[in-house]
């Protein structure tokens, strides 16, 4: 079981998600200028899909499930990949963006693999294989209009 202590980091762990998830949507290209027209957002509607996940994982981390965790884990992982690869491919880095963003993503990864998160959930192998499958699966729908 899992004490006071970590139950409330958990919560703050969540909170934070929800929070980064809401200002990734709010601050996202195709939201922020409002000259799009919604036939350009639902064409983002992949990008938009990918936000909403990050924003359940969180809240249903919160709310104690372990589909949240799940969730939670496999965004911050995509989010810390994802992010270093767009940054690193596009001609100019922004150094800042990328180092703040990779230990953000690195520090919330650190903490829900503590072992007080991994006894809680009862992590086994089988959701270990769950994350692995997910991966390439988000990454299939993120870069589907870039495939085809």
């Amino acid at each position: 079981m899992i004490n006071r202590t970590w139950t409330i980091f958990e919560k703050i762990l969540a909170v934070g998600e929800i929070v980064l998830a809401g200002l990734t949507i709010f601050f996202s290209d195709y939201i922020a200028e409002r000259s799009y027209p919604i036939r350009q957002i639902l064409s983002d509607i992949n990008v938009f899909i990918l936000h909403l996940l990050f924003l359940t994982g969180g809240a249903l981390l919160f709310f104690s499930k372990k589909t949240g965790w799940i969730i939670s884990v496999t965004m911050w992982f995509l989010f810390l990949i994802g992010f270093n690869i767009f940054t690193l491919s596009n001609g100019e880095i922004n150094w800042a963006a990328l180092i703040s963003f990779s230990t953000i993503s690195i520090v919330f990864l650190v903490f829900m693999l503590q072992k007080p998160f991994l006894e809680k959930y009862r992590i086994s192998k089988k959701d270990w294989l769950i994350i692995a499958g997910m991966v390439p699966v988000i990454v299939i729908v993120a870069c589907w209009h870039h495939l085809f």
